[in-house]
């Protein structure tokens, strides 16, 4: 009955009490991270530049809270019988810059989709310009459409 005296008892604070939620909240923000980037390929396919930015604006979020729990976790493991792997922190560390660089592909292309409606082009690649030619293509057609009647 002494040696059960003598055993510290682990009291969890407040901080402590949210050990559940670092566990369950990377797992569904992963989860519902798959159909957004699905959304974001549909975006890419179809031009809509609003759910490019919604993509990005998810996978942000996706980041910061990522961020967070981390955090949240680590304070969690300094009181706790537990530590935080490596692992987790290399995984944050290197996916936080590589999308940094991706997103800025998508905000570009993004971008010149807006750029593009504006004109109201659908192709994003460059017009071929004939220098022989003064006048442009509808009223050549028409005019040598008439000669031959």
């Amino acid at each position: 009955m002494t040696d059960m005296a003598q055993i510290k008892h682990f009291n969890l604070t407040e901080v402590g009490k949210m050990l559940p939620y670092c566990y369950y909240t990377p797992i569904t923000l992963a989860v519902m991270t798959y159909p957004v980037c699905v959304f974001l390929i549909y975006s890419v396919h179809k031009r809509l530049y609003m759910g490019m930015f919604a993509s990005v604006a998810w996978i942000t979020f996706y980041d910061l809270a990522n961020c967070l729990v981390v955090a949240l976790a680590y304070q969690v493991s300094k009181e706790g019988w537990f530590y935080l792997s490596p692992l987790e922190w290399f995984g944050l560390a290197t996916r936080i810059p590589m999308d940094c660089f991706w997103l800025s592909f998508v905000v570009t292309y993004a971008l010149m989709v807006i750029e593009s409606k504006g004109q109201g082009r659908l192709s994003l690649r460059m017009r071929r310009i004939s220098r022989n030619v003064s006048e442009p293509p509808r009223f050549r057609l028409g005019s040598t459409a008439r000669k031959d009647m």
